[in-house]
Parts: C-alpha cells; structure tokens; sequence
C-alpha cells in the first residue's frame, strides 16, 4: 500500500498545461529518431577512435540509444506532471544489470548484426574459421553455423568469427588447384607441358580461362619437380571433385604417353588464392 501512495503522490497532474502537453507529446514524437540518430552518431565517434572493436561499437552505440530513450520519456512524462526521479532510477539500475547479466549474449547479437550489415561472406560460402572448414549454414543471433566437409555441425560463436581471420574458398568465380609430380630430369620438358595442359583443360571440372599451366618447380635429388595450376568454379564442383578429375586426366596422359612418374608418385595440394 505504501508503494501505491508513493505512486500517488509521484503523479499530479493539477499543474500541467496544454503547453506541457504538447511539448511532451512532441518529445516522444522525436524520440525514436532522436535516438536513432544518436546512435549513428556514437557508432562514428567510437569507431574512429579505433580502439574499440566492430562487437564494441554496436553495443555502445545501442546502448546510447536507449539511454537516450529512456531520457527523453523521463522528460515528456514530468512535464505531464509525473515525477519519474526515482523510477529513472530504477530502469538505469535495471539496465546495467541486464547489459551486464547478458553481456554475452548482447555481444553475440550485436556481432551477428555487424556480419549481416557489412556481410563479408554469405550462406553458401564455404570458408575457414578458427580451423574449421565448411559451408555456411545460417548467421544466427549468437553462432555461425557451419557444415564441414566430412558432415559435422559447427557453432562459432559470433564475437570469434569478428575477432579472427577468415579465409572466404568460394568469395571469387574461380579458385585455383595444384597437383605436384616428379619426372625424370631427361624428359622434353616443352612436350610434357603441353601433354598436360591439354589433358586437365578437357576436363569439366577445369575452367579454360584462366587455362592451366605447368611450373618447374625445382631440379634436384635426380627428379624434376612440376606443378600443374588449374582453375575451377568453387560454386559448381567441390574442391575434391576438381582434384580428383585433374589428377586422373594427369596421370591418364602420362600413361599414354609412356611417361613414369618418379616416387613420391603424386603430391597434391590446394591453393586458396583466387582471381
């Protein structure tokens, strides 16, 4: 009963005026784009200084908005004759004990947020995060989701993906592959090129442009050392797919051409650079 004599009391209305009335119904009219604009403002200033991450500039930059919120309803509500002292108070009170209380999860969402602003991979996308390779499922309120190439399910909270690199395999039309061989040094280094080149081009998985090419890599332990460089689209054929379709065509063509790879047989390796 106390509480609702204070409440009362903390509300009279005898001395508020048409003017009050109409200042404080165009206080709360400016108050969401007030506070909208507040917000932009703070995110510019605290991302300039450059010392706070992007996680960090949406919080206080959210944060500052509803402050202001709460401010200017403070506001419109004395002027209508409330006396808010105490109850501002308290929803300050209470505000710092939700940010604090969940300040993970603010901090996850407010990442989410950044990655779906300024997205620099989508859905779809396979990249590496924190060692984990796979195929963007969903960006989610506190996770990204991702489906590795062996079928497991990945949860990468929101704040690590913001914090660490990320390498984007699907972020170009193209990506490129490589499969390393050993001939022997004597072989007609012009034929070979050719023989091989031609070979991976008539492949699916294999763009024409930009067309494979074939690298001396080096010239010792009585082997010559070569790469076969290939481009394929990442959207169309899996990384597996193109390698095992290049290495056949390889392998297929040195045969017929009665070429004998040197031991170590076959050494393959992906490049993840792209056009």
């Amino acid at each position: 009963m106390q509480v609702l004599e204070e409440l009362g009391n903390a509300i009279r209305p005898e001395n508020v005026s048409i003017v009050d009335l109409l200042v404080a119904a165009s206080l709360l009219a400016i108050a969401f784009p007030a506070a909208r604009w507040i917000e932009r403002l703070v995110a510019g200033i605290t991302r300039r200084t450059g010392v706070v991450s992007d996680t960090g500039v949406v919080l206080i930059a959210q944060t500052s908005r509803y402050l202001t919120l709460v401010l200017v309803a403070s506001v419109a509500l004395q002027l209508v004759g409330v006396n808010v002292g105490w109850a501002l108070a308290l929803a300050l009170i209470f505000l710092v004990l939700v940010v604090l209380t969940l300040r993970p999860l603010i901090q996850n969402a407010a990442a989410g947020f950044v990655l779906k602003s300024r997205p620099s991979f989508a859905a779809g996308d396979e990249v590496e995060i924190l060692g984990h390779i796979g195929t963007v499922i969903a960006i989610s309120a506190r996770t990204t989701v991702l489906r590795t190439r062996d079928g497991r399910r990945v949860h990468v909270p929101n704040t690590d993906v913001l914090d660490h690199s990320i390498v984007v395999y699907t972020a170009f039309d193209v990506r490129r592959g490589s499969v390393d061989i050993r001939l022997d040094p004597g072989c007609d280094l012009d034929f070979v090129t050719g023989l091989l080149v031609e070979a991976v081009e008539r492949v699916d998985p294999v763009r024409s442009e930009p067309g494979a090419e074939v690298r001396a890599r080096n010239l010792g332990d009585g082997a010559l050392q070569l790469s076969v460089d290939y481009w394929f689209e990442p959207y169309t054929y899996t990384e597996r797919e193109a390698m095992d379709a290049a290495v056949r065509a390889v392998h297929g063509s040195l045969q017929t051409a009665g070429i004998d790879l040197l031991p170590p047989l076959v050494e393959i390796e992906s490049s993840d650079s792209g056009a």
